[in-house]
């Protein structure tokens, strides 16, 4: 990515990245990002499937600090 430019990327894909250094984090007070809504859709039934569970908790894991309405 060296040389690539200026990115808006998810803290979980780049923390490995920039705590090697690899990226560095650049503050641009007059370009905030605004919020975006983040939302699992999946057919509801008794018993979710495994594999949905584990990406939603993943997505939870990752995310959950900043969203209020997780549920599974």
């Amino acid at each position: 990515m060296a040389g690539a430019g200026i990115a808006l990327l998810s803290s979980c894909y780049t923390a490995e990245y920039l705590q090697s250094g690899r990226l560095v984090a650049i503050a641009l007070e007059d370009a905030q990002p605004k919020e975006l809504a983040v939302w699992a859709v999946y057919p509801a039934r008794r018993q979710v499937l495994p594999k949905v569970r584990v990406f939603v908790e993943a997505m939870r894991g990752c995310w959950g600090g900043r969203f209020t309405g997780w549920r599974v």
